[in-house]
This record gives C-alpha cells, structure tokens and sequence, in this order.
C-alpha cells in the first residue's frame, strides 16, 4: 500500500511522531475508520491515542504491530479485507524499526 507509506512519510517530516504520523495518514485514507492506538503491557492494551467510538464496540479488531504496540480498529468492517490486510502489513513494517520509538 503505497499510499499508506507515502503519507506515513510525509506526514512524519513534520511531526517525527511515528504513531501520529500513522493515525493521520489513516485517517486521510479510510476516513469512516474509528482507531485507536494502544500500548502493550502482556494482555492489557492501554489507550495512547486516537478517537473512541461513539458506542461501545463488540467487534473491535485488535491489531498486534510490534512487542508494544498495537491498533484497535471498531469498525474494521467499513473496509475490505485485501485493504485491512495492507494496512496490517505496512503499519507492521514501520513499527518493526526500534529508531521510531527512541526516547
């Protein structure tokens, strides 16, 4: 998904914030997609950022990105599965490098 990478990209120039940089460029891409960021202590994903859904969702997709972070999409279902599988697999890719979470 290289629309995905290139906003990612653009949009990390400005904030050199890996997370929001990923939640912006998502957001111009999918912008019906209610997500959330999370950080990950074992079994308990705590939120970092992004917006809740209006209701509590039951079907909330978690997406695992790395040893510590992940997504929680609450309406995975507004998008196909070839799109939700790129975007699985790019935000994989990115937070696969430890460099964007130096601190």
């Amino acid at each position: 998904m290289d629309s995905l990478s290139s906003l990612i990209n653009k949009h990390y120039r400005y904030s050199n914030d890996i997370i929001l940089s990923c939640h912006q460029a998502l957001h111009e891409l999918y912008p019906e997609l209610n997500v959330r960021w999370a950080r990950i202590y074992g079994r308990r994903w705590a939120f970092i950022h992004g917006r809740a859904a209006d209701a509590i969702s039951f079907s909330t997709l978690k997406v695992q990105l790395s040893t510590n972070y992940g997504l929680c999409i609450d309406n995975a279902n507004t998008i196909t599965p070839p799109e939700l599988d790129a975007i699985r697999t790019t935000l994989r890719e990115y937070f696969r490098h430890d460099a964007y979470f130096e601190n």
